[in-house]
Parts: structure tokens; C-alpha cells; sequence
């Protein structure tokens, strides 16, 4: 599968307070972060539906005995092994290594052993009521970063942020995009968490060392990498009814 490659630039900002979804920065250096191979599959263009889309489909089905089967938490619950957590870190590094090579990769490990991505993500999510041990809440948390990044736009609104939260719940069931076993659900979903901790921390350094140039290349990387996927974020506006084209 093709890998889009996401350029993060970590500055040294022991000075420089960043927003909360940030941490301290690892040394000076470029890292290139793949989005990998287990994380495209998971959201595709052609299967995200508007949110009139979805309750009329929902509706049109009230009364028939082939009405969906209604989700539950357990749908998208993940149960964490601590053995598949160390797995899916080394896999994740493994990607930054062979994009940017193995002093990169050293890098960002070291600054995960100094700081839990599930304690960012969780602390990041929580205003927005996104859990972390649920599938679809971090799915949703990596596409509203996606979507921020791409349109160098700040973060949305809880309520555009639930809105999506149930096109993506949507966008999983189709066609089976929600791993059924749960150490292959556990490794992506952990691959999401580095890939959206990695780059909103990329984002918010940038932000905060007035870097305008490598924030547009991050953008454009963000969007070459969902064009893959049928998915133009820049042709999405983000709105209390959740992602919508313009």
C-alpha cells in the first residue's frame, strides 16, 4: 500500500508553552510520520455519509424487520494487552525509522518514554466526550485532526466534534472497518493514537515557533494523504452537523 508520509518538525521548546494537547518537545530534528498501512483502511471517502444522509437512512428503517442491528459501547470497545501495546509502539517506530531514518526514530521513542500518548490523547478528547477505549471516539479524534491540520483551522466545537463522532461510528460498519479481533483492533487503534499525538504535537510546536512554512507543508501533506482515501478535507466544512461539503 502506498504510505503518506507526514513531515514533523520537532523544535527544542523548553521555553515555550504550548496548549494543553502538547508536550515537551524531543531535540531538534525532522521526523517523517507515515500515516501506516493499518490506519488507511479505516475511514474512506465513499462510505462517510452526512448526517441527513444518516437519519434518514436510519429512519427509513423504523419499522422493517431488516432494520440494522442498533450499536452498542461493546461494538467499538477496546480491551488493552499490554503485550500488543509494546507491539504496536515498535511498529510505530519501525515506520518512522524506515521514512526518516534511525536517529529520528530514537528520537520520538525516547520522548514516548517520557510521556503516555493514551494520557495525552484521553486528556485531549476529553473535552469533546471522547473516550479513549473506544474505536470509533479515537478514529473520530484522528479525523477532526486531520480535517484541523489539512485547513490550518483550529480545533472545532464539541458539537461539531459529536456530530462526526456519529458519521464515523457510521463510516466503521461499513463494509466491516472495525477489526473483529480484539489484538488487531487494539494495534490499530494504537496506531492512531501515535499518529494523532505525533502530529497534533507537530502542529501545536509549529504554531508556537511561528513556522508558516511548515505548517502549510503539513497541511498539504494531510490532505494528499485522505485524497488517497477518497476523502478531500478541504472540499469538508466542519459545522454543528458535523463534516459537510461546501
Amino acid at each position: 500500500m502506498n504510505r503518506a508520509l507526514f513531515l514533523v518538525a520537532f523544535a527544542a521548546t523548553s521555553a515555550i508553552a504550548l496548549p494543553a494537547f502538547a508536550a515537551q518537545a524531543p531535540a531538534s530534528g525532522l521526523v517523517a510520520v507515515p500515516l501506516t498501512d493499518i490506519a488507511q483502511p479505516i475511514i474512506h471517502g465513499d462510505s462517510f455519509k452526512s448526517i441527513d444522509h444518516l437519519r434518514h437512512q436510519r429512519g427509513s428503517h423504523a419499522s422493517r424487520v431488516d432494520a440494522p442491528v442498533g450499536l452498542t459501547d461493546a461494538d467499538f470497545s477496546v480491551q488493552f494487552d499490554a503485550g500488543v501495546s509494546r507491539d504496536a509502539r515498535a511498529d510505530y517506530i519501525a515506520d518512522v525509522e524506515r521514512s526518516s531514518g534511525i536517529q529520528a526514530a530514537r528520537a520520538l521513542d525516547a520522548w514516548y518514554d517520557r510521556h503516555d500518548a493514551h494520557a495525552l490523547l484521553r486528556d485531549a478528547m476529553a473535552p469533546y466526550a471522547l473516550r479513549g477505549d473506544d474505536f470509533a471516539d479515537v478514529t473520530t479524534a484522528w479525523l477532526v485532526v486531520m480535517w484541523s491540520i489539512a485547513n490550518q483551522a483550529p480545533m472545532p466545537s464539541p458539537e461539531s466534534v459529536q456530530a462526526v463522532r456519529m458519521q464515523t461510528r457510521a463510516s466503521l460498519l461499513d463494509k466491516g472497518r472495525v477489526p473483529e479481533r480484539a489484538a488487531e483492533r487494539q494495534r490499530a487503534l494504537e496506531a492512531l493514537v501515535y499518529q494523532t499525538v505525533t502530529l497534533m504535537h507537530a502542529r501545536d510546536s509549529a504554531v508556537a515557533n511561528g513556522d508558516a512554512a511548515y505548517l502549510a507543508e503539513l497541511a498539504d501533506s494531510a490532505q494528499a494523504g485522505m485524497r488517497r482515501q477518497h476523502f478531500d478535507l478541504r472540499a469538508m466544512a466542519m459545522t454543528d452537523a458535523g463534516l459537510e461539503r461546501r
